[in-house]
């Protein structure tokens, strides 16, 4: 999640400094037509991730076919719920924090992104109050989702089946420690000379994963940025900018 917020309160409530930025006035919109856009875009990005994962999964009926289908929307399923999930958090943070705050808007990024989506952002607008506010709506988020991604990931793994390990049309996916100690627990047992192919669940909460740990980069609006500032305060920002430069000098 990204968003157009900025903070300009101490963790005090202190009033914003001079040179703290701060969000766009509010647009003015009518209230019975605001959420249009929010659920045409959930609903294109909600076809996107189902098209990609129909896309993602081999076959034997074709894609087409209800196997295929099927797999498709428990990917998208899985996936949708987590970044659901995710906004939600950050919508009702900023609420109780009396931040107003947009709906999510979706963005579908169908067979180009591997989950067939980049996202949501959320618009809020004035200056959020305190740190402590921003710590609070940053985190939700993230917590938020993966309190869903967890126990997702933990029933998709262990309805996932296994492959010789010779199998050339696989794609070899990255494993955290988190990943690691979830296989451990709840994966089946690998047979000799075999490789575990993730079901669309598991397959879409390791997706819901993924975009939980680039949300949490201590980079400008993500919301690793949000809670470098929050925790550090200006001096967050200098950490966000040197990360995002060390970033991209390695890659």
């Amino acid at each position: 999640m990204s968003t157009d917020a900025e903070t300009g309160g101490s963790s005090a409530g202190a009033p914003a400094s001079p040179s703290a930025p701060r969000a766009e006035p509010r647009a003015s919109r009518p209230a019975a037509t605001a959420w249009r856009a929010n659920l045409g875009l959930f609903l294109a990005t909600a076809a996107s991730v189902f098209v990609t994962g129909v896309a993602s999964f081999p076959h034997e009926g074709g894609l087409f076919g209800a196997a295929a289908l099927i797999q498709g929307a428990q990917f998208a399923g899985t996936i949708l719920t987590i970044l659901v999930a995710h906004e939600l958090g950050h919508y009702v943070a900023a609420r109780i924090h009396k931040v107003d705050a947009s709906l999510p808007f979706f963005i579908p990024m169908p067979l180009i992104s591997p989950f067939g989506t980049m996202g949501a952002v959320i618009r809020m607008r004035g200056v959020i109050p305190t740190r402590r506010a921003l710590l609070d709506i940053g985190a939700a988020g993230p917590l938020a989702g993966l309190a869903f991604a967890l126990p997702l990931y933990a029933w998709g793994v262990a309805h996932s089946h296994f492959v010789p390990g010779g199998a050339d049309d696989l794609v070899e996916l990255g494993e955290s420690v988190l990943i690691k100690l979830l296989d451990r627990a709840f994966a089946p047992t690998a047979p000799e000379g075999t490789l575990l192919v993730y079901s669309p669940v598991a397959f879409g909460a390791w997706g819901g994963f993924f975009i939980t740990m680039i949300n949490l980069l201590p980079v400008g609006q993500l919301d690793g940025g949000h809670v470098a500032y929050a925790l550090f305060g200006p001096g967050g920002i200098t950490i966000s900018s040197s990360t995002a430069r060390s970033s991209r000098s390695s890659a």
